[in-house]
Parts: structure tokens; C-alpha cells; sequence
């Protein structure tokens, strides 16, 4: 098993799921400010 692949693995599945939350996250603020 490569460790670097399986670091860029597991960075890359991290940007993801912020790019995924973000928009929810950003939604609920902008919700809760108003």
C-alpha cells in the first residue's frame, strides 16, 4: 500500500466533502443572520 497515494486520497475525499458542505453552511448562516 502507497502512503502518499493514500494521503491524496484522503485529501482529496476532504475537499470534496467541504466543497459539498459549504453552500449548506454558508445557506444556514446567511439564515441565521437575517
Amino acid at each position: 500500500m502507497n502512503n502518499a497515494s493514500f494521503m491524496t486520497e484522503i485529501i482529496a475525499f476532504t475537499i470534496i466533502i467541504c466543497l459539498a458542505i459549504a453552500p449548506l453552511a454558508i445557506k444556514e448562516l446567511s439564515n441565521k443572520k437575517s
